[in-house]
């Protein structure tokens, strides 16, 4: 049927309905009347849930060890690799922090405020990175991570390091790091003296790191791969 004009009249009392009017159809005026109460279907979108809370690890650090490993990226910077670790944990989890400081070749862990960044620019903490081969399979990562169980629970996307040193040559390190990818965080804070690694020895952090089979990544990473 074609309804082509005609007036329509719609008032409520209480919860019933009043609905009446004349209307043309196909050319024939036409009288309704309605009296009830409607029965409302809700055909509109609902309400989108509300992301979950990220999960926030914090994790007691027992004793920090640094290494200076020059112009890594050969952006005219030099790489800070610095291991957090929680000797108390049973699984032996970590953290991986990688700062690129101005290049002045000190032997001294820099100072200072260092989000995160993507990018290897000075005076910034470099973020999480992968590389995989043709078969998906991770050969290359680095940046700052959190790491339980040798496994790669969450990179840093944003957030930042700070550190700090006392005139008794103590140092305080603070992690503020968010994983915005897999709604994750991890956060710890260092008060003490730090270790030196050297960036010449053969079993150092960063070779280690950087191998790929040594290391597992989990549900939570960037990436879904096996090796």
């Amino acid at each position: 049927y074609n309804i082509s004009s005609g007036d329509v009249n719609v008032s409520y009392k209480g919860n019933v309905l009043f609905f009446s009017g004349t209307v043309n159809v196909d050319g024939e005026m036409v009288d309704f009347y309605f009296e009830g109460v409607p029965v409302v279907n809700d055909n509109s979108d609902p309400e989108p849930e509300p992301d979950p809370e990220p999960e926030v690890i914090n994790m007691p650090v027992t004793y920090a060890v640094a290494t200076n490993w020059g112009d890594w990226y050969t952006t005219d910077t030099d790489d800070w690799f610095i291991e957090l670790y929680n000797e108390n944990s049973k699984t032996g989890e970590n953290i991986i922090i990688d700062i690129l400081s101005s290049k002045i070749g000190s032997k001294t862990l820099p100072t200072g405020t260092f989000p995160i960044s993507m990018d290897p620019y000075p005076d910034y903490a470099l973020g999480s990175w992968l590389e995989t081969n043709d078969k998906d399979e991770v050969t290359d990562y680095g940046g700052t991570w959190y790491i339980d169980d040798n496994i790669l629970t969450y990179g840093a996307t944003s957030g930042s390091i700070t550190i700090s040193t006392s005139d008794s040559g103590t140092y305080t390190i603070r992690v503020d790091c968010a994983d915005d990818d897999w709604n994750g965080a991890f956060k710890a804070t260092y008060r003490g003296e730090i270790e030196y690694g050297s960036a010449s020895s053969s079993m150092s952090c960063k070779s280690f790191f950087l191998s790929a089979s040594d290391f597992s990544l989990s549900a939570y990473s960037p990436a879904l791969f096996s090796f």
